[in-house]
């Protein structure tokens, strides 16, 4: 069976806003979510974005704080955003069959910083539960437990691409039929002292001007002179359909129908060969 994929709900936590809304008109305004970021005493300061999260974070306990690392926390805010929009936490035999693919690089790196300096720091040992909290797999199984998302529930770290392949592969799991519904997304809180440091390192990230740091972020106007570091996470509920979609149910974006069919690459290139149009053996 193949279906069409909709998206049909979304959720954000970054610099420009702790919802879409708000990250939609900062786009549409051109504002800019870079602050000054000093990432211990003894270094320069650097240019970068983080969520203004604190006071909005809903349906977490005490205990969950302490237990989520700030990565864990944000995925929380945006999988509701995009969980209630798409309607999901009313219809609880859609989530048993729901998955979850997130992406993510850095995965718990403030908790894993925070281990080793009780270990090599204060000499103590770490929290209980920090292999937990650190572990790259974290935000998405503390999502399906949350939820009760009971469908597959899978990691993706590759780098800058985490969640590009966490969507891909949601998207081919829903399009052949694999998974109903996917929760979908990626997620990085990773600027820590020792990780903004390694960065620095390397010299590339953007050089700062203490009087307008945000114009360093901004290439539109030709002003960015180096990379600028965020913390964000963004979250999507994807659904598939085989019928046509009805106009009730409510979504942002669906594939074509085209690209709902799956090509094997080597007929590609014999459709190519035929219409006489070049074909690249990749």
């Amino acid at each position: 069976m193949v279906n069409r994929v909709a998206v049909t709900g979304f959720g954000a936590v970054c610099a420009l806003g702790n919802s879409v809304p708000e990250l939609t008109e900062s786009l549409r305004t051109g504002r800019s979510g870079v602050r000054l970021i000093a990432a211990d005493p003894v270094s320069s300061p650097v240019a970068g974005g983080f969520p203004l999260l604190e006071g909005e974070e809903v349906n977490l306990s005490v205990s969950d704080r302490a237990l989520f690392d700030p990565v864990t926390r944000y995925a929380m805010h945006a999988a509701r955003e995009a969980l209630e929009q798409c309607g999901l936490l009313d219809d609880h035999s859609l989530r048993q069959r729901t998955a979850v693919y997130l992406g993510t690089a850095g995965g718990g790196a403030h908790s894993m910083e925070e281990a080793h300096r009780d270990v090599w720091y204060h000499g103590t040992r770490p929290k209980p539960l920090a292999v937990l909290s650190a572990m790259a797999n974290a935000p998405a199984s503390h999502l399906s437990i949350r939820f009760g998302l009971t469908g597959p529930n899978l990691t993706y770290s590759i780098a800058c691409a985490s969640s590009a392949v966490a969507i891909g592969e949601a998207f081919r799991a829903v399009r052949d039929g694999r998974i109903d519904c996917a929760l979908v997304g990626g997620a990085e809180a990773c600027m820590t002292p020792v990780v903004v440091r390694a960065w620095q390192s390397m010299r590339i990230l953007a050089s700062v001007d203490a009087r307008v740091p945000p114009k360093h972020a901004n290439p539109s106007r030709g002003t960015a002179r180096g990379w600028c570091w965020e913390k964000a996470l963004q979250c999507s509920c994807w659904r598939g359909f085989t019928v046509p979609w009805h106009a009730a149910h409510r979504y942002f974006a669906r594939s074509s129908a085209s690209a709902a069919r799956p090509t094997h690459p080597i007929s590609a290139c014999r459709r190519a060969r035929g219409s006489r149009q070049r074909c690249s053996p990749h």
